[in-house]
């Protein structure tokens, strides 16, 4: 996108993204503002107290949280960036 200080967002900052007025099938956050997104696991950056490798997702198809850890059998996620500073 031309611009840097990309990073992979909190769970905090993940779950203001959720809409919790959505019903399925429809993906738990605001398709106007965010056209392209998959009701699926977005992955965050805060890990999980006790299990090193896991992190914590939000599930957009309902809008809860889930400890995931890469590698277990759970299908792969997305990842929505944010960008720090200016």
């Amino acid at each position: 996108c031309g611009l840097s200080g990309w990073r992979i967002p909190s769970v905090d900052e993940l779950e203001t993204l959720v809409d919790a007025g959505k019903v399925y099938p429809e993906p738990a956050i605001n398709t106007d503002w965010f056209s392209n997104s998959e009701g699926n696991y977005y992955w965050s950056s805060s890990p999980t107290m006790g299990d090193d490798g896991n992190v914590w997702v939000v599930y957009f198809q309902n809008g809860g949280m889930v400890d995931y850890g890469h590698g277990r059998g759970y299908p792969e996620g997305y990842v929505r960036l944010v960008r720090s500073g200016r």
